[in-house]
């Protein structure tokens, strides 16, 4: 247990930082866009082309990551490294050019750090609290770039530009890939590779055949454009809707990343307790995006703590995510395919629903303003729910975990 619980803070740190790196971009982007005169859907592809290649690269480093001999490790270490210099020349940028390329880039590096994380937490991890522990990851990321972030990142770029502030933040996420680096050892599947042939290892299009892959691809689609133009678009409603700029702004931004956090450990948990994950996940995807509709219409004047506990709401029933993109389709193929099948969904969702539906967020912005925007994300949430009616529940493959060597003697530790 000593092993895993390392290993766990190890890679829930890296998805923190992740988080607050993604994420930084979009508490900043009004001061760059004033800077470089960019319009709203100039905005959206900002976001955009940095979904699309993170999308790219948890596909094709995931599945790289699963096919090749201690390739796991290798890929986290690495990718983490990749992005945190591209963080740093984010802060180089003289122009939206400039600015789209290095943000294109850095998605990659992000992008491929997730499949081996999920899939190496979630083979390391006990079945019956697998949920819970996905769960708990998976809001490190969501706790770093929306709870974390805005106070932190607006009050650098106040203090010192937003240059500066991109900078700073680059350089942990270097040291814990160091630290990873000397600590992990490559999960039990990814070492059995090499008494496997070519023939048996996993089939992209073997694994989307799935259905639960399959629809679990769509709902993260969906997901993910409503998180992108969410968290763009937000911002840009509090400011021009209800006059809130720079730290009061910082600080409602963080129910939405509380919402989203809380609820990733607690509907991860509760789909643990109550083994009906469909029905969770319609739920709460369903409830949260009438809510958001609601957060939209609030009038000009609406108290901040109104603000702040309307966003909340909206966010928290996002909490499902986990379990729709990472949980289910490994649950649903298997430790061996488990990497390829979150690969799939996560990078389907990202190149998809986050590279086109924050540019879809940003021209509804520019015709009809942003509180339209945020209606549309509501409405995209419930879309969630309509889809997930069609899950199966997974097969049983994983209910325990394959046995080989390296699990025996990470067991064995205290």
């Amino acid at each position: 247990m000593k092993y895993f619980k390392r290993i766990f803070l190890l890679l829930s740190g890296i998805w923190f930082l992740v988080g607050i790196e993604r994420f930084s971009i979009a508490y900043l982007l009004p001061n760059i866009a004033q800077e470089f005169g960019m319009s709203q859907s100039r905005v959206g592809a900002v976001v955009s082309v940095f979904a699309i290649t993170f999308g790219v690269g948890v596909f094709v480093i995931g599945t790289l990551s699963e096919r090749t001999v201690r390739g796991k490790r290798v890929a986290i270490v690495g990718s983490t490294l990749f992005a945190a210099l591209f963080g740093w020349l984010t802060g180089m940028a003289q122009s939206f050019l400039q600015l789209l390329a290095i943000r294109g880039l850095m998605g990659i590096g992000e992008g491929g750090t997730w499949s081996p994380v999920s899939s190496t937490l979630s083979e390391e991890s006990p079945a019956e609290g697998r949920g819970g522990i996905i769960g708990l990851n998976t809001s490190m990321l969501i706790f770093g770039g929306t709870v974390i972030a805005p106070p932190v990142i607006t009050t650098l770029g106040a203090l010192f530009g937003w240059r500066v502030a991109f900078y700073l933040i680059a350089v942990p996420g270097a040291v814990l890939a160091s630290l990873t680096w000397f600590v992990m050892r490559d999960p039990p599947s990814s070492m059995e590779l090499e008494n496997s042939s070519k023939s048996e290892r996993p089939s992209v299009m073997e694994v989307l055949s799935e259905r639960n892959v399959l629809i679990c691809s769509v709902g993260t689609v969906i997901f993910m454009g409503w998180l992108w133009v969410i968290s763009t678009f937000e911002p840009f409603y509090l400011q021009m809707v209800h006059g809130i700029t720079g730290q009061s702004m910082g600080m409602i931004m963080t129910g939405f990343g509380l919402g989203a956090t809380i609820g990733s450990i607690v509907v991860g948990k509760l789909t643990d307790v109550y083994h009906n994950r469909r029905d969770v996940i319609i739920g709460f995807s369903t409830v949260s995006g009438l809510i958001g509709v609601g957060h939209a219409f609030l009038p000009a004047g609406t108290p901040q703590w109104a603000i702040f506990l309307t966003l909340f709401a909206f966010s928290f029933g996002s909490g499902f995510i986990p379990i729709l993109m990472i949980v289910i389709p490994t649950e649903t193929v298997g430790f061996e395919r488990a990497a390829t099948a979150v690969g799939i969904t996560s990078g389907l969702g990202e190149i998809l629903g986050g590279g086109i539906l924050p540019i879809v967020g940003g021209g509804i912005s520019d015709i009809w303003g942003p509180r339209a925007t945020i209606v549309f994300g509501g409405f995209l949430l419930v879309g969630v729910g309509l889809i997930s009616v069609t899950l199966r529940k997974a097969k049983p493959e994983t209910e325990e975990k394959p046995t080989s060597q390296h699990s025996a003697v990470a067991a064995g530790e205290d």
